[in-house]
C-alpha cells in the first residue's frame, strides 16, 4: 500500500495488482495468482488478463477496465502490467 492517496481509484487498482493471492490476512482471495509469475506471457496471457479483470471488478467498483497492456522482457517474461481504466465516479 502507498503511504498516501489510497482512496484514489487508480491507487486502489495498483494496490490490488501488487498483492499475491493469499497475502491479505482476512481476504485470501484478493490478489493475483502467484502460480502465473515468471512464466512466458505467451503461455499465460489469457489467464493473467482474466485474473486482473476479475480482481479489479471485484475489489474496485469505481473503475471499468478498457484494456490491459503489458511490458515484457526479451525472454517473454512479464515485467509490468498497466491496465487502461476509466473512472466511473
Amino acid at each position: 500500500m502507498k503511504s498516501v492517496g489510497n482512496g484514489n481509484p487508480e491507487n486502489c487498482v495498483q494496490n490490488i495488482l501488487s498483492v499475491t493471492k493469499g497475502e491479505v490476512a482476512y481476504n485470501r482471495a484478493m490478489g493475483l495468482d502467484g502460480d502465473l509469475y515468471d512464466k512466458p506471457v505467451t503461455q499465460i496471457q489469457g489467464l493473467v488478463f482474466a485474473d486482473i479483470e476479475e480482481q479489479i471488478e471485484t475489489y474496485e467498483k469505481r473503475v471499468q477496465v478498457n484494456n490491459i497492456n503489458t511490458e515484457t522482457a526479451e525472454d517473454g517474461t512479464l515485467i509490468a502490467i498497466k491496465p487502461d481504466i476509466t473512472i466511473l465516479e
